[in-house]
């Protein structure tokens, strides 16, 4: 995970920042918005010069459009991957089940994970 990154809130800039300090990998984080939302990360980001930047952006199958649509405006070349989506789950396999709850880590990757 070496170079930048723009991440939409502080809280997420802590924890790359805490990441670096505790490992050999270097993150440097770019940028972060005035505000922690997606519609200000998208109408405030850095100058890229006349060169087009790409931009992996995953997201919730249920995010709206706001990031993508405001960075192209801005000369960004984007690739949405919906990593995940907030539905609530109607069955768990046993197995499965199984051995998320003898996981030594869990990953959240949205509070609504876990709320």
């Amino acid at each position: 995970m070496h170079g930048k990154k723009d991440v939409v809130g502080t809280g997420t800039t802590t924890i790359f920042q805490e990441a670096t300090r505790s490992s050999e990998q270097f993150i440097e984080v770019a940028f972060t918005p005035s505000e922690a939302t997606g519609k200000v990360l998208a109408s405030e980001p850095p100058k890229q010069g006349n060169e087009r930047c790409t931009l992996l952006y995953p997201a919730s199958a249920k995010a709206g459009h706001d990031i993508e649509e405001g960075l192209s405006k801005h000369g960004f070349h984007i690739t949405r991957l919906n990593t995940y989506t907030t539905e609530p789950i109607q069955h768990v396999d046993q197995t499965i089940l199984q051995q998320a709850l003898s996981a030594s880590v869990v990953a959240v990757t949205s509070p609504s994970a876990v709320g």
